[in-house]
């Protein structure tokens, strides 16, 4: 029942408690980064990304609403920056994606070959000038991992039918030379139809996540029948002759299953609980030997 219990705990507290607290430790560092994006503007009236190709400029700071803001970016190198103008606008950060979102009100919207497009209201999304935001898996709760696989793979599946329909086009126009350009293999080379890498670390989290949990009551299961066989013994040996093999046996083999899992060369829940099945069958064999004795 301790066991249990404990697993149960331990899988509340890495599926909700931490996720929830990463949570709220970002949503202080997005206001953060907002007033700090908005006291740049309101001291300097600019802000100038060079990297990412972006320059904001602005008339005048209200509370956080940007008067008479100007966009430019450039949607890739070498290419004319695409401009939009607006009365007011405001802000608001999205760290998840990574981005922050501009809600802007009556202007136009200029871009290179198309010429000028006038709106009311509109949403445009820009990269944060900052890196390495994406969310590690074990920041996430199960729900969330499971629903950003889902995101993820119907992203793939969009991206392939997109290469599949533009390869054919390709072949019936006769334009075989396309193929061979490195702005063709860039665009669809396998990271871009799918992040691999990104969905394996959270298959690997979600599987271990339950696994690792559950791993409480698998140490009762060895320690329980030991702690009687071994009864006679002082405490603190009996302690180390359970602790240390599992020390020495289980933690290499759950490490070694998780970066196999993250890696990419195993798959599936099964590799994580191979060292609770080594526990299994230790303690089913303590389990024997006391009940003969």
């Amino acid at each position: 029942m301790l066991g249990l219990f404990l697993s149960v705990c331990s899988l509340a507290l890495t599926d909700q408690v931490i996720p929830w607290a990463v949570g709220n430790i970002q949503r202080v560092v997005s206001q953060a980064m907002e007033e700090i994006f908005l006291d740049i503007l309101r001291t300097n009236y600019q802000l100038v990304d060079r990297d990412k190709g972006i320059s904001i400029t602005v008339m005048g700071v209200e509370d956080k609403k940007l008067i008479v803001p100007t966009f430019r970016y450039a949607t890739s190198p070498g290419k004319a920056p695409v401009t939009v103008q607006a009365e007011e606008a405001t802000l608001d950060f999205d760290l998840e994606n990574n981005q922050v979102i501009v809600h802007l009100v009556r202007g136009h919207l200029d871009i290179p070959g198309r010429g000028k497009s006038y709106f009311v209201k509109i949403d445009k999304s820009f990269p944060l000038p900052i890196e390495n935001l994406e969310i590690k898996p074990r920041h996430l709760s199960m729900l969330q991992i499971r629903n950003e696989l889902q995101r993820m793979q119907q992203n793939g599946d969009v991206n392939k039918q997109k290469r599949d329909i533009e390869v054919a086009m390709l072949l019936l126009q006769g334009r075989y030379e396309r193929f061979s350009e490195k702005s063709f293999r860039n665009e669809y080379r396998p990271r871009n139809i799918f992040d691999w890498k990104r969905a394996d670390r959270l298959q690997a989290e979600l599987h271990s996540r339950v696994a690792l949990s559950c791993s409480c009551f698998f140490f009762v299961i060895v320690g329980c029948p030991f702690s009687i066989m071994q009864a006679r013994q002082q405490f603190l040996t009996n302690f180390l002759l359970c602790f240390v093999p599992i020390l020495v046996v289980y933690y290499p083999v759950v490490l070694l299953m998780v970066s196999l899992s993250k890696s990419g060369s195993v798959s599936g829940p099964a590799p994580m609980w191979l060292g609770n099945v080594i526990l299994l069958i230790a303690g089913a064999v303590i389990v024997r030997k006391v009940l003969k004795h």
